[in-house]
């Protein structure tokens, strides 16, 4: 009841889907979207890192010193999106704008420290509490509220590999249920040993691992120009009924309507079998992984972003399912359509 009251008070329709007003990416080597969708050369020298990030100079000082690597990387990417998405102040500060977080365990380098430090630092306060906040999972998406206003819902979803595809997920029903306008999606990894270690041990792990932030804004204005989130569903595998990945993978397809599609982009590793359903379902499959190495919980938001360079042009795919394995046996999926609007702006 409550949910139908405010989308009647919003005057947005839930069914429409969610609209792309911008996506922005902090990625090494100051890589773009629309770089990847060229063949990596073999002899390219790509690095792992933002050697050059220097939070400051995007930020400014207040409030910096005491925030990790990334949730520098991360507010960065959000400040970045809002500029593009040209949100007039009365939209962009409201208690209709909301935030979701996409996460694998914030970070792991603080959470460690800072646990290490209570058993090893001098008395009597053995920890710095000004550091606390960097430990728990919601940090970067409170950070994003408080920095630029955002009074709307705000959630963290914590999903590693699938963690991007998640929150778009999570996102879009949001606004399906009219709790928000618009709202601001992001993932971030820092790169940092315990990070290494983490995804050694994960089953993306033959994926090399990067660092970086992407986010994106996105509205429920059924007239806005952009791609279009028009789909998508989160399922897991039913291991006790003997359903296979690949069953899974297709279940997953149909529930988000994107079975039908003129090309899939492979966010994440597949298993073989549900990689081969793929293959076969679908007319062509992009494997973002080998053009764009692995983000983690940003990966999902990275394949929208390629998804969104692709359906910039009349000649390109005009219905992509962005589709994904998560850890477990969770396989998501977001359907991206591109529009004449989009074309005609």
């Amino acid at each position: 009841m409550m949910g139908q009251q405010m989308k009647q008070r919003s005057g947005m329709t839930g069914d429409a889907g969610l609209t792309v007003l911008s996506i922005s990416g902090v990625l090494p080597g100051g890589a773009r979207f629309s770089d990847f969708l060229e063949p990596v050369p073999e002899d390219g020298d790509r690095p792992d890192r933002i050697h050059d990030f220097d939070p400051v100079e995007s930020l400014g000082r207040k409030g910096v010193k005491i925030l990790d690597r990334v949730t520098c990387l991360a507010l960065v990417a959000c400040g970045e999106a809002l500029a593009q998405a040209g949100l007039p102040v009365p939209e962009s500060s409201t208690d209709r704008f909301g935030v979701v977080s996409a996460t694998t365990n914030a970070s792991l380098k603080s959470v460690t420290g800072y646990s290490r430090a209570t058993l090893v630092e001098a008395r009597p306060y053995l920890v710095n509490a000004m550091l606390f906040p960097n430990t728990v999972m919601n940090c970067a998406a409170g950070q994003a509220a408080i920095r630029f206003g955002l009074r709307g819902p705000n959630a963290t979803i914590a999903g590693a590999d699938l963690a991007g595809i998640q929150a778009l997920h999570y996102a879009r029903n949001l606004a399906r249920r009219g709790y928000l306008d618009h709202v601001m999606v992001f993932g971030a990894e820092e790169m940092t040993n315990e990070y290494r270690a983490l995804h050694a041990h994960s089953r993306a792990s033959g994926a090399r691992a990067i660092e970086g932030g992407v986010a994106t804004v996105l509205t429920a204005r059924p007239d806005a120009a952009g791609a279009r989130l028009v789909a998508s569903a989160v399922v897991t595998r039913m291991v006790a009924r003997g359903e296979s990945s690949r069953d899974a993978v297709m279940r997953c397809l149909r529930c988000a309507g994107a079975d039908d599609v003129d090309l899939a982009v492979s966010v994440t590793p597949l298993e073989q079998d549900a990689a081969s359903a793929l293959e076969a379902t679908v007319p062509a499959v992009f494997d973002l992984t080998e053009r764009a190495d692995f983000l983690r919980s940003g990966q999902g938001l990275l394949g929208l972003g390629v998804a969104a360079a692709m359906l910039a042009s009349r000649e390109g795919p005009r219905r992509i399912a962005l589709v994904g394995q998560g850890n477990g046996d969770q396989f998501g999926a977001v359907l991206v359509e591109g529009t004449e609007e989009q074309w005609r702006s």
